[in-house]
């Protein structure tokens, strides 16, 4: 099942996953500024009051005690206008009070005695207080012309103005964070439009290409290095694709012309019989004996292709145990049976064992030593040698000829398909033009290599290397 965001385009999932970071990250900010804000203002307030708290101690000391009248109080500790303050009496009654209502001071003495340090007090929650013994202290306090000790000062601070600071702080923060992300939103939608543009360029152009405009290809001239391999990759592949496609059609079309006239002398010499133009028994067995030579020449053709469609495909053979000098000797004797006018000079120090496909690796001596035999002059010397290798050197089959050789545009050539370099390689006298393909194609089956070397009138060198058993 696709996931929903899978449907996005790359710049809304690239879009949507900056935003979501910069939210989170703004957020985080302004939650982790808010809380910081409002305790540094709650810690300062403590601070302010222990500092007060203590200074009163210290004053009321040094004067040796005090007498205020109810009107002083609220002077007691230099009001800010934020300041409160309880007198309790030795039975924890409130005496007077400032800064505070009636029922707050109620509750201020009801928790006097837990507030030995700065701290918020319960169920009041915009008053931070601290209480002061001041027993010993000599504090008093004058009301209606009667005067009474006072056992307990609660100094506090009320924190509104500071909570009201921190939200306008939290709310500033909120609505800077809010323009600061749509700003880069604004800004990350354009930066990677800009950056996606290439790409969307590169899209267009392949699908050109897909289209039917099969020379065109993307274009590489971007800043970047990440697109600018990208589009020398896919060029890459185009140029591979196409370069499949032309080898395809003109494989095709050598496999139709190779198949062609044999096909086509065949069926003239039914359609001759048919006709009635072979009754007598000389002509008509003549006959029989072309047609069967042209099926035959069908039928190697058609099972070159199936072999080199085989190791197209990569399909296991048959490995065993192989000595290449064995192999040489037994083509070598075949070639001398088939054309004993032929000097072949046959050069095996000793055995070359290989681990491969015996059957594959004797239809490569016979393809090498056949096509030195075919192309060149009766008079012309062929030489087969096995070289034998070492730890390091693998085996080597060299199959060299005194022959016309080959120019060197044509070298490149020679393990083409259906490939004769001149006349003199024709049907019948150079195959169907599959014998070198298919060497090429059975010695990298079994992990080697081949090389040619050739030029005109100094003869050809086919070099087959293969691994040591």
């Amino acid at each position: 099942m696709r996931r929903p965001w899978s449907r996005w385009t790359i710049q809304g999932q690239i879009v949507a996953a900056l935003a979501v970071g910069m939210i989170l990250v703004l957020t985080a900010f302004a939650v982790t500024t808010s809380i910081g804000l409002r305790t540094f203002l709650q810690l300062r307030v403590e601070s302010q009051l222990s500092a007060t708290v203590n200074r009163t101690a210290a004053s009321l000391k040094a004067v040796g005690g005090m007498t205020l009248g109810q009107g002083a109080l609220g002077d007691f500790t230099a009001p800010n206008g934020r300041n409160v303050l309880v007198a309790l009496d030795e039975t924890g009654a409130v005496i007077a009070y400032t800064g505070i209502d009636a029922a707050d001071a109620q509750r201020l003495a009801a928790e006097h005695d837990n507030l030995g340090t700065a701290r918020p007090v319960p169920h009041l929650p915009h008053v931070i207080a601290r209480n002061l013994d001041t027993r010993n202290l000599g504090l008093a306090l004058t009301i209606n012309t009667r005067t009474t000790p006072v056992a307990a000062l609660v100094i506090g601070t009320d924190t509104r103005d500071d909570e009201a600071t921190a939200t306008q702080a939290t709310w500033t923060n909120v609505i800077g964070a809010f323009i600061g992300i749509l700003l880069l939103i604004t800004i990350a939608v354009l930066v990677v439009g800009r950056g996606l543009r290439p790409l969307r360029r590169m899209a267009s152009e392949a699908q050109a290409v897909a289209t039917g405009e099969a020379d065109r290809r993307l274009s590489a001239d971007v800043a970047d290095p990440a697109m600018r391999r990208l589009a020398e990759t896919v060029n890459a592949a185009f140029d591979a694709q196409q370069h499949a496609e032309a080898h395809l059609r003109a494989f095709v079309a050598d496999a139709s012309h190779e198949l062609r006239t044999p096909l086509t002398v065949t069926a003239g010499w039914i359609e001759l019989y048919l006709q009635g133009g072979l009754e007598e028994p000389g002509p008509r067995e003549e006959a029989m004996r072309r047609a069967s030579r042209q099926l035959d020449r069908m039928r190697t053709l058609v099972d070159d292709l199936a072999l080199l469609t085989r190791l197209d495909e990569h399909r296991p053979l048959e490995y065993a145990q192989v000595d290449l000098a064995r192999l040489a000797r037994e083509t070598v004797e075949d070639a001398r049976v088939i054309d004993p006018e032929r000097h072949i000079v046959l050069l095996t120090p000793g055995p070359a064992l290989v681990h491969g496909d015996e059957g594959r690796l004797y239809q490569v001596m016979r393809n090498l030593i056949g096509n030195a035999l075919n192309h060149t002059p009766t008079a012309s010397e062929v030489t087969v040698e096995i070289i034998t290798g070492s730890d390091r050197a693998p085996h080597m089959v060299r199959v060299s000829d005194q022959g016309p050789g080959m120019p060197p545009e044509q070298v490149h050539r020679a393990f083409d398909r259906f490939w004769r370099g001149d006349a003199s390689r024709s049907r019948q006298t150079g195959g169907s033009g599959l014998g070198l393909s298919i060497v090429r194609s059975i010695v990298e089956a079994h992990g080697g290599e081949v090389r040619l070397r050739s030029a005109p009138e100094t003869g050809t060198v086919v070099d087959v290397s293969l691994p040591i058993s």
